[in-house]
């Protein structure tokens, strides 16, 4: 494994059921293993597809291997205290985020524009 992967999806509920079935199909066809939280078992098992459940520690492992933990959040402010990024030097910020949600501070989970401002993200892949 490498030490640059996704280790965990944060997802807005508001767009959760439109594309959370096809993005785990896709990771589950590439073998990736998904580690689920309760919401998003239970979307996806309404969709028929099988995942396992995640458990707290998922939230803060780097597997190095191809497993992803999702979990679905209500906005910005209930993700904070789920975003973690391994960082080589722990003294340096600006470290690299994904972020799924509308670029503008309107967006629905609060913007990736005010995310990467109070998190001084220094890559964001919107």
């Amino acid at each position: 494994g490498t030490c640059n992967t996704m280790e965990t999806l944060l997802l807005a509920e508001s767009i959760a059921a439109d594309i959370l079935p096809d993005l785990t199909k896709m990771y589950l066809d590439k073998g990736v293993e998904i580690r689920a939280c309760e919401q998003t078992l239970s979307l996806l098992q309404a969709s028929n597809i099988e995942v396992n459940a995640a458990v707290e520690d998922d939230w803060s492992t780097e597997y190095l291997a191809p497993i992803l933990s999702i979990k679905m959040v209500q906005g910005i402010d209930a993700a904070e205290p789920y975003a973690r990024v391994v960082r080589v030097d722990c003294d340096s910020a600006r470290a690299a985020e994904g972020f799924v949600g509308n670029p503008t501070p309107a967006g629905p989970v609060g913007g990736v524009v005010r995310w990467q401002t109070e998190r001084d993200s220094g890559g964001m892949h919107a």
